[in-house]
């Protein structure tokens, strides 16, 4: 069994060696610290499984303490107690807001300071366990398809390069430069599934993350309208489908998303309606302000479509009708766009019929 490690910084020696001695008769390794620099010191040197520390105190008080643990990423998700007199009741909401787990209120009793202790680090281990079980489920996936979808690509590269190799001499110029040509785009394909699934699983891991979570929905990108507009644009021109395109967007002084996921959410819903409409049929990509202090964008098609089971089913390392339809790539960026949203707070919704075609609606927050 783990014997987890408590970092405890308190100014006054009595209650420092009170508060480790009953730790350790509970089965833990306590640490002292006597103030909030030496506490932060001994956590990045060695971070512990959790850490008590109190509220007023020489040099660096309580605050100031969670606020550098907090900043820095090897202690930021270390479950953190405040340890409070009477007194200091009415800076306890002040001391969650800065991301404090819990509080105790001097002077506990020993049953209190080990539930504590013991309810925080069973829900650290559960968030523990749901992560890796997260991922164990995201490894499974890649490890079933990837092999496939990168095999597809690689065939087309191997055999073309052979067929150079074996008969290049032989070969007009116009047809070197054709096979080189399909070499490339099938390099630029397989790039582009690894690109993609490297992106996916960062998603994921983002997504279970609380703290990191959290910080990702700080960011926000104050060039909404030109991101939208480039971002289209070449997933359009990339699929040969320049002329099709439509695009229209507001300008907007600041939309809670980050820059480069705009553009991969844009890029990606603008190549699945390229992918999944005919030549010469209208793909249209809107910005503007919606109701209820959200900024809507909207991605359109008039391709096949699909019926109301697919779209439930929309999720990951699958493709709509590949057998009958088949295209290039995982049918992973659809799915890419829809957790992006999701991880960025925003509402993500497809509205589609088969044979009339489908469109993607986002709604991003405006901080």
């Amino acid at each position: 069994m783990m014997t987890h490690r408590i970092l405890v910084i308190d100014d006054e020696p009595t209650v420092r060696g009170m508060v480790a001695r009953i730790l350790k008769k509970g089965g833990y390794v306590p640490v002292e610290a006597e103030d909030g620099e030496e506490g932060v010191s001994l956590a990045r040197k060695e971070p512990p499984a959790l850490i008590l520390c109190d509220v007023l105190m020489p040099r660096q008080d309580g605050y100031g303490t969670l606020e550098r643990l907090q900043a820095d990423a090897s202690t930021s998700a270390i479950p953190f107690i405040f340890m409070t007199g009477k007194g200091e009741l009415g800076d306890v909401r002040k001391g969650m807001n800065f991301g404090a787990d819990d509080y105790l209120t001097k002077p506990f009793t020993r049953q209190q300071l080990l539930d504590a202790v013991a309810t925080r680090l069973e829900r650290r281990a559960k968030i523990e366990q749901a992560s890796r079980e997260r991922m164990d489920e995201l490894r499974g996936k890649i490890m079933y398809v990837l092999p496939h979808e990168l095999r597809t690509p690689l065939t087309a590269i191997l055999g073309l390069a052979e067929l150079l190799v074996c008969d290049a001499e032989a070969m007009e110029a116009d047809r070197v430069a054709d096979v080189a040509q399909g070499i490339l785009d099938s390099g630029e394909r397989l790039s582009r599934i690894i690109e993609n699934y490297l992106i996916y699983s960062q998603i994921e891991l983002i997504a279970s993350d609380s703290q990191r979570l959290e910080d990702l929905r700080g960011h926000v990108t104050t060039t909404v309208s030109v991101d939208i507009v480039e971002a289209a644009g070449a997933a359009a021109r990339n699929a040969g489908r320049e002329e099709d395109l439509a695009v229209t967007a507001e300008e907007s002084s600041a939309v809670a998303v980050s820059d480069d996921n705009l553009r991969k959410l844009i890029g990606e819903l603008t190549d699945n309606a390229c992918k999944f409409s005919p030549p010469g049929a209208a793909v249209t990509v809107t910005g503007k302000h919606g109701v209820g202090g959200r900024y809507d964008v909207q991605i359109s098609d008039h391709g096949r479509g699909m019926s109301e089971d697919e779209v439930a089913g929309i999720g990951a390392y699958s493709q709509f009708r590949r057998d009958t339809f088949e295209q290039p790539g995982t049918g992973l960026g659809l799915v890419i766009a829809k957790r992006l949203a999701e991880v960025h707070g925003a509402s993500f919704e497809v509205i589609s019929r088969p044979g009339e075609g489908t469109t993607v609606a986002v709604g991003f927050a405006l901080p």
